[in-house]
């Protein structure tokens, strides 16, 4: 096993990173703080979907008539309607804002990092143009 635990540049740190184009801006730039949030962004999305996915593979109850008579041999004569509270529909209420709030709130960090990455850098939005076109 190989330990990196020196390693030497020779030039220094001077607060500053060199971009794909060449180059340096300031570490606390903008669009640094961007790339770190977009990663930040896909990690936690990357988490959420693997919760969602857990919580299914663990849920073994059955969800319609359907699931059962598929699992089962023996026929299904009668089944329980769902009964709807007050309470049930306002969780419901609740939990569908929330998704649409997530999802303007998600669309909204991807514009503006899309904004803020593509913002000065003629490159990536020609090479992005391109490919668009072609």
């Amino acid at each position: 096993m190989v330990y990196l635990n020196r390693i030497y540049t020779r030039t220094g740190d001077d607060g500053t990173t060199a971009l794909g184009d060449g180059t340096r801006v300031p570490k606390t730039h903008p669009r640094i703080a961007s790339y770190g949030g977009v990663d930040e962004l896909n990690a936690v999305i990357g988490l959420a979907l693997a919760a969602v996915m857990l919580a299914e593979k663990i849920n073994t109850s059955f969800h319609a008539v359907d699931d059962l008579r598929s699992f089962s041999e023996i026929p299904v004569l009668v089944s329980i309607p769902l009964i709807l509270t007050q309470t049930a529909l306002q969780r419901r209420r609740w939990r569908m804002w929330l998704g649409v709030a997530a999802t303007a709130v998600l669309l909204i960090a991807i514009v503006g990092t899309s904004y803020v990455a593509a913002h000065g850098n003629e490159r990536l939005v020609s090479l992005l143009g391109r490919g668009a076109g072609s």
